[in-house]
C-alpha cells in the first residue's frame, strides 16, 4: 500500500523486512554483487524503515550501513523500555539528515506522530553511538559543515566514525538538495545548503561489511 513496515498505519501482517531479504537473496542469485557493499537509504517512512532493518539481527546483517533523511523511527523509540533494537553487529554505521523545521517528523517531537511515538533525533543518534561502542557519556564533535545553517554531529569511537548527523536550519521535511526539487515544493522549502545524495554515496563508499 505504499507504506513501509514500522508505523501503526502500515498494513498489518506483512513483513517488509522479510521481503527485503528475499529481494537481496534474489539479486545475489541473479547478479554478481559485492555482498560487503549493500546499503539502505530512504526518506521519512523509508528512512525509518532503514532503521528498522538496522535493528533487526536477522535482516540487518545484509547491510553495511544505512542512511536516512527525515527518518520516522517509530520502531526505535529509544525512550521506550521495551525497545527491541538488536543490531546484527557493532559498529553499524549510521547517517541521518534532519531539518530544524520538520513539521512531519520533528527533530524534537513533543507529541506522537501519525504512526505512533517518535524518538528525539539527538537521543536516537546518541543511542546508536552507544550501540556502536561509544561510552554512554560520549559527546559528539559538532561543527558547521559547508554553511552556517548546517551542523554536523560526528561520533568517532575506537577510531571509527560510527554515527553522523546533519541538522539543517530552516528546512522542513524535504530531501536536502542545492537544486530545486518537487519535494521542496511539497513542503515549502527553498534549496538546501547541502546535497544529501552525494554525501550519502561518499559515506557508503567508505564502508564495507566485514
Amino acid at each position: 500500500q505504499g507504506v513501509w513496515q514500522g508505523p501503526s498505519y502500515a498494513t498489518p501482517g506483512l513483513s517488509d523486512k522479510k521481503f527485503t531479504t528475499e529481494l537481496i537473496d534474489h539479486l545475489r542469485t541473479a547478479f554478481c554483487i559485492d555482498d560487503s557493499r549493500i546499503y539502505a537509504a530512504g526518506k521519512s517512512n523509508g528512512g525509518g524503515f532503514t532503521g528498522t532493518l538496522a535493528c533487526s539481527p536477522d535482516h540487518g546483517k545484509n547491510f553495511a550501513a544505512i542512511a536516512a533523511c527525515s527518518g520516522a523511527f517509530y520502531t526505535d523509540v529509544v525512550e521506550d523500555p521495551d525497545n527491541s533494537c538488536h543490531p546484527s553487529r557493532s559498529p553499524f554505521p549510521i547517517l541521518e539528515f534532519h531539518g530544524s523545521k520538520d513539521g512531519t517528523i520533528p527533530y524534537i517531537p513533543t507529541e506522537d506522530g501519525s504512526g505512533g511515538p517518535l524518538p528525539k533525533i539527538p537521543d536516537w543518534l546518541n543511542t546508536w553511538a552507544v550501540r556502536n561502542g561509544c561510552a554512554a557519556d560520549y559527546k559528539p564533535v559538532v561543527s558547521e559543515f559547508m554553511d552556517p545553517k548546517v551542523h554536523k554531529s560526528l561520533y568517532t569511537c575506537n577510531g571509527v566514525d560510527v554515527v553522523t548527523g546533519y541538522y539543517i536550519d530552516d528546512m522542513d521535511h524535504s530531501w536536502p538538495s542545492k537544486t530545486h526539487n518537487t519535494d521542496q515544493d511539497s513542503h515549502g522549502d527553498a534549496p538546501a545548503p547541502i546535497d544529501a545524495s552525494p554525501l550519502i554515496l561518499d559515506f557508503f563508499r567508505g564502508i564495507r561489511k566485514a
